[in-house]
């Protein structure tokens, strides 16, 4: 009598194949391996005995994590620590440093040191400009001395340049001077002079010694000296930002 033909594959679980023929008791044993037991029947019955196990443990030891991965295997927690600063960064490919960065245009810089960007504000050229004065008007008659007006001024700036233009060629002195907040009285905190002498036009750059004036101050124009032959002029202030 011929007896059954048992086959056992080393696989991840095992494989078996049995041939029936016969019904003797078969037990077939590996090392590293389960058990198997076919019984006698008519149609043979096959069982794994449990000597070899996979629980939890066992997936929990067979994972492994690399880069800026973390893992225990205790609890089978995976962590990834998020780089908080570009200093914690490498230069593996792909990533971003502080030398990456770079900063162009008025006013903007980067200190590639430190990863810092900084805005030092518009430049005195880009700053708000303005134009205000007075126009002066005898009519027929040459313009004569006194208080002839005020003007507000509407933010803290410096005084670029002042203009005076006459509708004639002869002699006009305007003194200008700052009140401060919107008063038209009491002490000047600034003065400057333009003037004309046999001349229509003038023009003065360097004004109220290139101090910073105060934002709703008023400018106050009187003429003093001794006009002569104009009896219309204007007087025009560049005001700068500060």
């Amino acid at each position: 009598m011929s007896s059954p033909t048992v086959v056992v594959t080393q696989t991840d679980p095992p494989a078996v194949t049995v041939t029936a023929s016969a019904a003797p008791s078969v037990t077939v044993s590996a090392t590293a391996a389960p058990s198997v037991t076919v019984s006698a029947t008519a149609n043979p019955t096959v069982s794994v005995s449990s000597d070899v196990t996979f629980n939890q443990a066992d997936a929990r030891n067979s994972i492994s994590v690399g880069g800026d991965l973390s893992y225990n295997s205790t609890t089978g927690l995976i962590s990834y620590s998020e780089p908080k600063t570009l200093s914690v960064l490498t230069n593996d490919s792909g990533y971003t440093t502080k030398s990456s960065f770079s900063a162009t245009g008025t006013g903007l810089s980067y200190n590639n040191s430190t990863g810092v960007f900084a805005y030092s504000g518009p430049s005195s050229d880009t700053k708000n400009k303005e134009v205000i004065g007075i126009t002066i008007d005898g009519g027929s008659n040459v313009i004569t001395t006194g208080i002839k007006g005020w003007r507000r001024i509407p933010y803290a700036c410096t005084v670029q340049q002042i203009n005076l233009v006459c509708n004639a060629s002869g002699n006009l002195e305007v003194t200008i001077r700052t009140r401060a907040s919107g008063a038209i009285s009491g002490t000047s905190a600034t003065t400057d002079v333009i003037s004309v002498s046999s001349a229509q036009t003038a023009e003065i750059t360097s004004s109220f010694d290139d101090a910073t004036i105060a934002a709703d101050d008023m400018f106050e124009f009187e003429v003093t000296g001794t006009p002569a032959t104009i009896t219309r002029a204007t007087v025009m202030v560049e005001l700068a930002e500060s």
